[in-house]
């Protein structure tokens, strides 16, 4: 994609990964945030990866700003990472580079329970831990219980 009016001193950060679970709207979420980027004139270059999405596996996208950007990511690189489960946060962040910046939701993705007896998830907060430390920056967002 070629943005129409290259904007000067972009504020936008030049890479961005977003990372979840299949159905949770990664792909979707990237491809809106790219359609911004593109129309305040930057060129942009999405890229996709697909696990096992429709069985609640990772999926990542990463936008890339630059009229040369490569859908490769490389350790390190990523400027903004958009996490939306906390393991799939965890198990990218070493992608994200030292100033890098997080935000994530502070939850995570019910797994199935032959999944969890075998390999049982770590908690929420030895997670967040975990993500202490690694950004230059870190949100965690939580979203209100689908009861409330």
């Amino acid at each position: 994609m070629n943005g129409a009016n290259k904007t000067e001193n972009s504020q936008i950060p030049p890479c961005i990964l977003v990372a979840g679970v299949g159905g949770q709207g990664v792909i979707s979420l990237a491809r809106l945030l790219g359609a911004i980027i593109y129309d305040l004139g930057e060129e942009i270059t999405i890229g996709q990866l697909h696990g096992m999405a429709q069985r609640s596996g990772t999926v990542s996208s990463s936008i890339r700003i630059g009229e040369d950007a490569s859908t490769h990511i490389l350790a390190g690189s990523v400027d903004l990472l958009i996490g939306l489960d906390l393991m799939e946060t965890c198990r990218h962040s070493s992608l994200l580079s030292r100033d890098g910046t997080i935000i994530a939701l502070n939850s995570t993705h019910r797994r199935s329970p032959l999944l969890e007896s075998t390999q049982p998830a770590p908690a929420n907060a030895a997670l967040i831990k975990s993500l202490e430390g690694v950004a230059g920056n870190l949100n965690l967002l939580s979203l209100p219980d689908e009861d409330d």
